[in-house]
């Protein structure tokens, strides 16, 4: 879709609502917080250095919607369809799609500098939420090589208890193209108007901040690595741990989304 089709759509979007269709651009990061580090139900506290996701197609939301964005299908047919989120934002769904940002982006959670995605095409309205699909890294800019090539995140970092130390990667896949609804954002909400310039950063986090689970729960790295043999667990698809780190990764319970001044980044 060209940028002249997409504000065609967002302003569609709000005249369907019967608002002003006033288009602002909004700039989107995701990263920046340095390591990673959580403590699990187990007594580990894992610290992640790497951990690298592909983002693809973040939407910028407004309402709860749990079940609209997996209606709306990112990949077009053509360039020339108009998605269906936009041509009918709301109806019959928990929230309004109000931007997106096309692409898809690999991106590094634990890096110390947040990494730009780049700039959406917004309507002006509140933003509650954002979603976006996780897939598989892959593209020419990225090579075979890459650890994180043909996986949907790599992550790699250090497991402690006690005198017990544990170093280990995860290369993690899912479904193609999975669906992150409802990541939400701090905030809860976030004006958007041409007025006020504001943008939106993606972390991962692997303490659920509101309820305290651990993305780690359940996994016990001592034991894994005694089973596994050697000085370091590495953690595949087929693992039997890997199904419950890629539920996490899947999961909305692990993405915040906070504001920012884009002129501070």
């Amino acid at each position: 879709m060209n940028k002249t089709l997409l504000l065609f759509a967002l302003c569609s979007l709000a005249a369907c609502d019967g608002g002003d269709a006033a288009q602002v651009e909004v700039p989107l990061a995701a990263g920046g917080e340095g390591p990673i580090s959580a403590d699990t139900d187990l007594g580990w506290t894992v610290r992640l250095d790497v951990a690298r996701v592909t983002l693809a197609e973040p939407l910028l939301k407004n309402g709860e919607d749990k079940h609209a964005f997996l209606q709306r299908s990112f990949r077009w047919v053509s360039e020339a369809l108009i998605p269906s989120a936009y041509a009918h934002p709301g109806h019959g769904a928990g929230g309004t799609v109000v931007g997106e940002l096309r692409g898809d982006f690999v991106v590094d959670f634990a890096s110390t500098d947040p990494v730009t995605l780049g700039t959406a095409t917004a309507v002006v309205d509140d933003v509650t939420s954002v979603d976006f699909l996780l897939a598989a890294a892959g593209g020419e800019a990225l090579a075979e090589d890459d650890p994180v090539h043909g996986h949907h995140a790599w992550l790699a970092g250090e497991a402690q208890r006690g005198d017990d130390t544990v170093t280990f990667t995860a290369a993690l896949d899912l479904d193609e193209d999975t669906a992150l609804a409802g990541a939400p954002v701090v905030p809860e909400t976030v004006r958007l108007d041409d007025e006020t310039a504001v943008g939106f950063r993606v972390q991962f986090v692997t303490q659920d901040p509101f309820e305290g689970d651990s993305f780690f729960d359940g996994v016990d790295f001592g034991a894994l690595l005694e089973a596994a043999g050697g000085d370091q667990l590495d953690i595949r698809p087929g693992d039997e741990v890997h199904n419950r780190l890629r539920r996490g990764l899947s999961s909305h319970d692990h993405y915040l989304v906070s504001a920012f001044d884009p002129g501070e980044l």
